[in-house]
């Protein structure tokens, strides 16, 4: 199938390979000139697991990049707000594919004379008489061949451990022959809930910022729902389920999306629409207070250990992860739904 060069698997999957390669360069490069820092060792053990996480990052952005499907990510824009906004976002995916390229040729020259410059002043025996060059070399190894086999076995799709923190705190859901309750968790502690609504705030700002250029007040935001959920451990609560009734007979349409296809969508193709931001926070808010019976609008930051639903209709606009691991049987219901009308 043809694909667009503008396309966001084509942003997202360059990204990825950028990254693929910069990690595997400078894996290799610090192994090169692990010979002039002897001095150095614990400095030079910790190397090797940054540059791995780094690496291991790369691979799962890479390998989901590959598997996004680009229909799904279409939306209709309704109003003038999601039509400067989707404009804006296909800017922004315009641009970010500038960068990715930029980057590309820039790496291409520094790799190139950077790899001249240390083969032509290599010295082999100091090399493999190098006590950190055997550290790293090991380090590398003891992952690869032990450690990531024993991880992927212990800490598979289905024990990761996230997902017992996702069921603590993200929404999760259950179907039936009409439509779907979907349970969104709120702490009954008054200071625990305030920081959750903080959180939100700061998670759905950071998205907001980063999809306009503003990176470091991305950064900023993005600290802040760290730190909110950090404090959130220290003095959380029991969790409150606050369920939500929908009917299929007021939905239109239910996608599910991967971690990475949920940020795609709201970095480039929603966009910073700051009206949909605000009608979820507000809606939220009213909410948790007993104010109204249901948001019409509620979009919670995506998950990487959750898959993404998207529940819209003519009134409502749902963007959530949710704890369920098969959601299957959701669609399948409300396609059933759709066939008898």
């Amino acid at each position: 199938m043809d694909r667009k060069i503008d396309s966001i698997k084509t942003t997202q999957l360059s990204m990825g390979v950028i990254s693929l390669i910069g990690s595997i360069f400078f894996i290799v490069l610090m192994l090169i000139i692990s010979p002039i820092a002897e001095q150095y060792i614990l400095l030079w053990i910790g190397i090797p697991v940054f540059l791995i996480l780094i690496l291991e990052g790369s691979i799962y952005w890479t390998s989901e990049s590959i598997k996004i499907d680009e229909e799904k990510l279409k939306m209709k824009n309704e109003n003038i707000f999601s039509q400067v906004s989707h404009s804006l976002a296909l800017y922004y995916r315009y641009s970010s594919l500038i960068k990715v390229i930029f980057i590309f040729l820039i790496m291409i020259f520094v790799f190139g004379f950077v790899g001249y410059s240390i083969i032509k002043s290599m010295n082999i025996e100091s090399l493999f008489s190098s006590t950190i060059f055997y550290v790293q070399l090991g380090i590398y190894g003891a992952y690869f061949l032990i450690m990531r086999p024993l991880i992927k076995k212990l800490f598979g799709k289905s024990k990761n451990p996230l997902k017992k923190f996702n069921k603590q705190n993200i929404p999760d859901y259950s179907p039936d022959s009409n439509g779907i309750t979907l349970n969104i968790y709120y702490y009954k502690n008054k200071v625990t809930t305030m920081l959750v609504i903080i959180g939100l705030i700061a998670g759905i700002s950071a998205f907001v910022l980063a999809s306009i250029g503003q990176k470091q007040a991305a950064l900023i935001a993005g600290g802040v729902f760290i730190l909110t959920f950090i404090l959130i451990f220290i003095f959380k609560g029991k969790t409150t389920a606050h369920p939500i009734k929908i009917g299929f007979n007021e939905i239109n349409d239910i996608r599910e999306f991967s971690y990475v296809e949920a940020r795609s969508l709201l970095q480039y193709e929603i966009g910073p629409d700051i009206n949909l931001q605000m009608q979820s926070t507000r809606d939220t808010i009213k909410f948790l207070r007993g104010e109204i019976d249901r948001p019409l609008t509620y979009i919670f930051p995506p998950v990487s250990a959750a898959k993404t639903l998207m529940i819209k209709g003519p009134e409502i606009f749902y963007l959530t992860p949710v704890s369920n691991e098969d959601n299957s049987d959701l669609i399948k219901a409300f396609r059933k739904f759709k066939s008898r009308k």
